[in-house]
Formats: structure tokens, sequence, C-alpha cells
């Protein structure tokens, strides 16, 4: 199947078409045939007329394709939160890390890393999971004040984890991220959101719309000071909300159809008139 849909793409290109490939990430979630993800990967480099990336941390990973790589910041997913949404909900979770339980998310190097610091705030963490990866966090967990659920969550359960909890983490690893889907997801809990300081966190941080860490060390001390002073995480929300309440108005879905499309006008070689095909790889 992937390389049938290979030969259609380059039967597309060698019958003049354009191709624009959306790149979310590093490397696949999935790690197993190297070789194929590599081959994959420099034939869609190679045969792509645009690329988008979703940060610009991963500009630095396009150096020799520099000329047809751009950034777009990720587009929101919902509707603005409230700036000044008052916190009435009981908090349940000092910190909920949310999403798919899989390797990339940096899961078992934050638990080992919680344990080592001997960190007591309460950590739930609940998503979809890799059964085998389930298995080896839940081990490293045993006796530490986490919760590990393996389930599928719906929008009306995120929401609800939201509400409840004070801080959204995602402790992603840096071996696949140039942006995160679930950190975007996460604006919408108008709670305090923290990430590693790669991909799209440090373009999100920038904007005032999440914190960023650099080490475990720097993580447990940030959540450490937002859990024991009131006044400090009450001083901070406010902040973050202003630049979450920013992201949204300036990265709908629209808006990042017109940028893209402003794109698509820049690189369009052939000035004959005729209408030109662009395809969009994801």
């Amino acid at each position: 199947q992937l390389f049938a849909s290979l030969i259609t793409l380059a039967l597309f290109k060698l019958k003049g078409g354009k191709i624009v490939w959306l790149c979310h990430n590093k490397d696949s979630h999935k790690k197993t045939h190297k070789l194929v993800r590599k081959i994959t990967r420099s034939f869609y480099t190679r045969i792509s007329n645009v690329i988008i990336v979703l940060s610009k941390d991963a500009l630095n990973h396009f150096l020799k394709e520099s000329r047809k790589t751009y950034f777009l910041n990720h587009p929101v997913y919902s509707n603005p939160p409230l700036l000044n949404e008052e916190n009435k909900n009981e908090i349940v979770y000092d910190v909920l890390i949310w999403g798919r339980i899989s390797p990339y998310k940096g899961l078992n190097e934050f638990i080992e890393s919680y344990k080592r610091h001997n960190n007591q705030f309460n950590v739930k963490i609940t998503g979809h999971a890799n059964k085998s990866y389930l298995e080896i966090i839940k081990q490293t967990a045993i006796g530490l004040n986490i919760d590990i659920t393996d389930k599928f969550i719906s929008n009306q359960e995120l929401a609800g984890y939201f509400k409840n909890s004070k801080i959204i983490l995602l402790p992603y690893a840096d071996s696949d991220t140039f942006s995160s889907g679930a950190l975007i997801h996460s604006l919408s809990s108008n709670k305090i959101v923290i990430g590693p300081a790669l991909g799209n966190f440090l373009d999100l941080n920038k904007q005032g719309a999440c914190l960023v860490y650099e080490n475990f060390t720097d993580l447990f001390s940030i959540i450490k000071s937002l859990l024991a002073d009131p006044s400090y995480y009450n001083a901070e929300l406010p902040k973050l909300r202003k630049g979450i309440s920013n992201y949204y108005k300036l990265n709908s879905w629209e808006n990042f159809i017109d940028e893209l499309l402003l794109i698509l006008r820049e690189n369009k070689t052939d000035l004959s008139g005729k209408k030109m095909s662009w395809l969009l790889i994801n």
C-alpha cells in the first residue's frame, strides 16, 4: 500500500502536478521498518514542491530544502475559552498527562525522574495505550502517587479532566516531535500547560500561551513552585490565558488556509495561465 502510494505520487508529479507535504514529526511514531521509514521520508522530501512545518524548530531539519520549506502555526481545534473564567471546579489532579500512551510521549522517563526527585504531587496519566509500553510504565510507577488509565478519551471526558486538573503536562521525548496536536487541544483547558523546550512548545511559549522546561529538574522546580504558592499560580494563569486567547485569534483554520494559499501562489512556476493541480499529503 505504501509503495503504491509512492508510485501514485510520482505519476502525479510527472503529469505536472504539484505536491505539498505537511510534515508533523521528525520521524514516524511507529518504530518498525527503519529502512522503509528512511526511504519514505527521503522520497517525500525530494518530491514535494512545498514543505509545511508546524514549528520554527522544524525548519532546522530542512536546511537543504530551505527554499521550499515554510513554517505555519498549528491551527486551533475548538472555540476559544473565556479569558477571565473563574476556577470554580473541584481540583482532583495536580498534574494531568493525557493522550496516546506511547514511548514518544516520554512518560517512562518522566516517571523515573519523578521518583528520583522524591516528588509527592499527584499525577493522572490517561489515554489509549500501547500495551507493552503500558506495562513498562505501570511497573515504573509502583508505589508512586501516579494513577495510569488505559482508555480512549472522548472530547467530553477530556473537558472534564481539564476542569479537574491544575496543570496540564505533555512531557514529550525529543526523538520524534516537531509539533504537538495535544498541545493545541490543551489550550482549551484554560489552565497552565507545560511542555519541553522543543517544537511548537517553543513557539507557543514565545507567544505567552504555555510554559516550557529544559530538563526534568527544571520541570519539577516549576511544578512545585506553582503548587506550593497559590499566589504564584494565580499570577501566572492570567498571563497564559491572555497568550492562549491571542493564539486563538491569530491561528484559526481560516487563517491557516489563507496563509497556505499565499505560499502556493508564491510557488506558482507555470506562468502560462493554466490551472495547476496541487496535492496535499499529511
